[in-house]
This record gives structure tokens, sequence and C-alpha cells, in this order.
């Protein structure tokens, strides 16, 4: 099993817009192959969030951190105080 950990800084969205957009992502995940789960998480009193991203395979998990979803549509408007940690 292959993970990103991913924590962004929300100083700039709701804790509610931060959940709309986790929720609204969920299809487009569920479509990506070798794709395992993803949870997102929110600390509503301080600000970070972010998801865990569960690959079944390391290639897959690579490939997902280099596309265009996760570059732009991830971490897109989320930059400032946003961190990567993977674990394999």
């Amino acid at each position: 099993m292959n993970v990103y950990i991913a924590y962004f800084n929300l100083e700039d969205i709701t804790h509610y817009e931060f959940l709309q957009i986790a929720d609204s992502a969920a299809p487009t995940f569920s479509k990506l192959r070798d794709f395992i789960s993803k949870v997102s998480f929110c600390d509503e009193a301080h600000s970070p969030g972010g998801g865990i991203y569960t690959w079944s395979i390391k290639q897959a998990k690579d490939k997902f951190a280099a596309s265009e979803l996760f570059t732009g549509a991830v971490l897109r408007g989320l930059s400032k105080g946003t961190g990567i940690t993977q674990l394999t």
C-alpha cells in the first residue's frame, strides 16, 4: 500500500467549503486506476485540513503526484502552508 498525506492551510475557505470541495472530488478519484481510498480531514478551529490518498502500487501514486489533478486541482489555491508526506 502507498499513501500520500496532503495538508493544506485553509485560511481562505470555510470548513463547510472545504467539505464541499472534498465531497465533490470523490467521483473523480474513484475512477483512477489502482486508487484505493481518499479520506479528508479538517480542523475547523485551527485551519489545517487535507487528505490521505491510498494507492495499491507505487507507480500509480507517483503518476497521481505528477498529474494535473493533483498539482492543479488538489493544490491550486491551497498552496500557502501546503505540504506532502509520502508513506510507502
